[in-house]
């Protein structure tokens, strides 16, 4: 199931230190061949923020480290 609603703009409240976008990505694809595995995802990284990638097998998360 894909989610295509936007994301919150601007960082999540109550983050510590300084709200600077330190990472950001828009619109990322990923094919294999006829195979869309991953298509427009924004990712925006905050600084203090920490980032993880969960879900089940098949999931795409592996992918995410080869980019």
């Amino acid at each position: 199931m894909i989610n295509d609603a936007p994301a919150p703009a601007g960082p999540p409240e109550g983050l510590p230190g300084n709200s600077e976008v330190v990472l950001e990505v828009k619109g990322v694809t990923k094919s294999f061949g006829p195979l869309t595995v991953l298509r427009g995802i924004d990712l925006n990284l905050h600084s203090g923020e920490v980032l993880g990638l969960v879900g089940d097998n098949g999931a795409a998360r592996a992918l995410w480290s080869r980019f």
